[in-house]
Parts: structure tokens; C-alpha cells; sequence
């Protein structure tokens, strides 16, 4: 490990050079694939578009993966997915349900896209992320104008299938953002961009994800800090603008519209025993209520074994659907991967997770490819950090 984290140190403390198109191809299908997956075409669960550019890069990226991933990774992942397979098929032999494979090709896509991402900036880092920064940015405007003008309903989707993927897609985007940005202050896209995807997390009426991107949006505000002038220019911008949109009315026209004001009033209405209820319509109650499966997991699916009236839905819970679907098991392997994932990275880094971290409370979102972005971006900073740190103590 020490002679691989001494090489990757050698040849990253050099200057990037800019590479030539053919060597590219990689970096321009990747961000085809960041932009490209927000846009559902199918029905969910079913392969996108953009999911087969992933395909595509696999032969692309797969001597990178072998050269500059560290073994631990590559163990850890595959740990686990011998686990989520190992379960599932199980499962799958007593109660025949599709979803059980299905959940098992998602975690093996998932895991190749967190591999991809980590093989790209280990490569290029500079570059890589500088391409990242500009995937958000297109993204972000591609989503804003898709909500603005296209979407329909009082809780707006997006290009997505419901509202929540909506606002988890806005917080892991500002987690891009962050990661994205290095130790660079915010220059005034960066803060449109954050702007965006506040606003967009908000349309999605999604009180978890709203709570999730204020905090990463103040998280980045606070580490990477702007400067005077944009803070000032900010500062003014907002004074002249807010008399004038409220003399208008545009607000008030504008939540009055979108309802904003009286779903919210509805959201909060009785917010106690609505707690109670989601307890239970989350699936929260379902791990109390079959605690043999608590140690090797029950799979992930059949949920009608759980449910005696209604639908039989997945547990809304990154963490509890983990624990439930694969039990102690497999959430050791899985801590053990995001263990790896975080050695050796700063403080911040973590900050700018904790708000994916606060939205996977309440939901399950482990299947989110833009999850696994963010992993692997932290995973390719800290094997950066910590090869820079053994070639300084001249390890």
C-alpha cells in the first residue's frame, strides 16, 4: 500500500498537462453520464439512457481502476456485494420476487460508477474535477429551466420520476460542488449554483432534502469562504431586488401559484400524530417487529412478508433499509467501505457528506448513482492527501 500511495504521490505532485482529445473521450462521456442521468425516460427502476454510458467506460477505465485504486477498495466493495448477492439469492429461492435481483444489480452498478469516479481523479485530479465543477453547472441549468417549464404538479419532480429524487439529486449536487472546488473560494457561478439547487430542493417540497441543502450550501459558504466583493456585490443585489419584487408581487404571485405556502401549512397541520403514522408507513416498525432477520438481513424485497394492510413499500431509511435488508452483517461491510472511503481525508470533507448523511434519516437513497459520485470524490482526496503526506515524510 505504501509503495502504491509513493507512486501515485510522484507522478500527481507534477503538473497536469492538458490531454489530447482521444485521451478525453473518458472525461466527456462521464460528464455526459453526470448530465445525462437526471433525465428519466423509462419507467424507474429500468435502465436509463445515460446508465449505459457507464458501459461504455468500463473498458475505457478499467486498466486506471487496476493501476491507481487502492486493493482496500476494491475488497471492500466486493465484500459487500458478495454479501447483498449471497442474501438476496437466498431470499429470492424462498419468495421468488424480482426485486431481490434487481437490488443486487443496482448496488453492482453503483459500485462501477464508484470505482469509475475514483480511478478518473485519481488519474487527472486537476482535471477531473474541473470537469466535475462543469457537469453541476450544466446539470443545474438544464434542471432549472426542465422544473421552471416543464414540470407540472404543486410538488415539482424535475426531470426525475417523484419530488424526493429531485431534492436528494440538489443535495449531492452541492456536495459536487464542494468537492469540486478544492480549496478555491466561491467565484459568483458557484453561488448562482448553489442558489439553483436551494431553490430546486425547495420546489421539491422535500422537507428533508431542504434541511439537507441549506446545511451543505452553508457548510461550503463557511469552509471555502467568497470574496468581499461578491459578498458585498451579494449583499446589494439582494437589498435592491427584494423591494422591488415585493412592490411587484411576484412573490406573492409566485407561491400562491405553487401553493407553497398552504402545503406547508397542511405538511405541519397535526405534526405530532403524522409522526406516529410515518413511524409506520416509513417501515420504521419493521425491524422491532422481525428481529431474527436483524443479524444476516431478510433481502431486499418481498416487503409483503411485512405487511399485512397496504402497500408493501421498501423502508424509507438508507441506514435502517441496510440493516434490515442485510442485517449486522451487512452494516459492517458497508461501514467498513465508507471507513475506507474517509481515511485519510479533512474535515470538511466530512461536513460536506453529513447533509446526504442528515436526507438518508428519512429515505432510502443508497441506490442514487450521484451517492456514489460524492464517494468516490472523497475516496480520490483522501488516497491524494494521504500519498502527499507519506512522499512529505519521505515514506
Amino acid at each position: 500500500m505504501n509503495n502504491h500511495l509513493a507512486r501515485f504521490s510522484r507522478r500527481h505532485l507534477q503538473t497536469e498537462h492538458e490531454a489530447p482529445a482521444a485521451l478525453r473521450l473518458p472525461l466527456i462521456l462521464f460528464l455526459a453520464f453526470y448530465v445525462g442521468g437526471m433525465f428519466h425516460i423509462f419507467k424507474s427502476g429500468l435502465p436509463q439512457p445515460a446508465d449505459f454510458i457507464v458501459f461504455a467506460l468500463v473498458p475505457l477505465v478499467a486498466r486506471k481502476v487496476s493501476n491507481l485504486v487502492p486493493v482496500t477498495f476494491i475488497n471492500c466493495a466486493v465484500g459487500l456485494l458478495g454479501w447483498v448477492l449471497l442474501v438476496n439469492v437466498v431470499t429470492y429461492a424462498g419468495y421468488e420476487d424480482r426485486k431481490l435481483l434487481f437490488a443486487t444489480v443496482f448496488y453492482l452498478f453503483n459500485f462501477i460508477v464508484f470505482l469509475i469516479t475514483l480511478a478518473m481523479a485519481l488519474d487527472k485530479p486537476r482535471e477531473f474535477f474541473s470537469w466535475l465543477r462543469i457537469a453541476v453547472f450544466a446539470s443545474v441549468s438544464l434542471q432549472l429551466l426542465f422544473t421552471l417549464f416543464v414540470s407540472s404538479g404543486l410538488r415539482k419532480a424535475g426531470t426525475f420520476d417523484n419530488p424526493n429524487q429531485l431534492g436528494y439529486w440538489a443535495v449531492l449536487n452541492i456536495a459536487c460542488l464542494g468537492y469540486s472546488l478544492g480549496g478555491k473560494r466561491l467565484a459568483a457561478p458557484d453561488v448562482a449554483a448553489l442558489t439553483a439547487l436551494v431553490f430546486l430542493a425547495a420546489s421539491s417540497l422535500s422537507r428533508a432534502a431542504i434541511v439537507a441543502a441549506v446545511a451543505g450550501c452553508a457548510a461550503i459558504l463557511v469552509i471555502q469562504g467568497c470574496s468581499r466583493r461578491l459578498l458585498n456585490a451579494g449583499v446589494v443585489a439582494v437589498l435592491c431586488s427584494l423591494p422591488i419584487l415585493l412592490s411587484s408581487g411576484i412573490i406573492g404571485t409566485y407561491l400562491q401559484r405553487l401553493e407553497v405556502v398552504s402545503s406547508w401549512e397542511q405538511r405541519l397541520d397535526g405534526l405530532q400524530g403524522r409522526n406516529i403514522d410515518e413511524y409506520s408507513t416509513r417501515g420504521y416498525e419493521r425491524i422491532e417487529n422481525n428481529l431474527e432477520y436483524i443479524f444476516f438481513g431478510a433481502g431486499e424485497g418481498a416487503y409483503e412478508r411485512f405487511v399485512d394492510t397496504g402497500p408493501a413499500l421498501e423502508l424509507h431509511s438508507t441506514f435502517a433499509s441496510i440493516l434490515m435488508s442485510y442485517g449486522l452483517v451487512g452494516v459492517v461491510l458497508f461501514l467498513l467501505l465508507i471507513m475506507q472511503v474517509f481515511k485519510g481525508t479533512l474535515w470538511r470533507h466530512t461536513l460536506y457528506f453529513l447533509p446526504a448523511v442528515l436526507y438518508g434519516l428519512t429515505h432510502n437513497g443508497i441506490r442514487f448513482s450521484w451517492l456514489w459520485v460524492v464517494l468516490g470524490c472523497i475516496a480520490a482526496q483522501g488516497v491524494i492527501l494521504g500519498g502527499l503526506r507519506k512522499q512529505r515524510s519521505g515514506l
